[in-house]
């Protein structure tokens, strides 16, 4: 049984994005120089704030995009579900 964590509204750019987790809370991810960090907190600055490095299996060192911020925080629990259509809230 694995767990995961409900990821919405994805945003941002290179180096950084931020997602709404399911839970009311945010999560940032950083991915420069060879480094990803993952953190999560009641507000983008405060995810980011709590952001912890986390492995980087890929080698990332250069440009990255959002592609690879997703799978990155897909591999550590977090799981993007994209808004229905017609839905607000999503």
């Amino acid at each position: 049984m694995s767990v995961y964590t409900i990821i919405r509204n994805f945003r941002g750019s290179w180096p950084s994005w931020c997602a709404d987790v399911e839970g009311g809370e945010t999560v940032f991810i950083y991915i420069r120089y060879g480094e990803i960090r993952i953190g999560v907190g009641n507000s983008e600055q405060e995810a980011s704030d709590n952001a912890v490095e986390v492995p980087n299996e890929w080698g990332l060192g250069g440009v990255s995009d959002c592609t690879d911020a997703l799978v990155a925080l897909r591999k550590n629990g977090y799981n993007f579900v994209a808004p229905h259509f017609g839905r607000q809230d999503g």
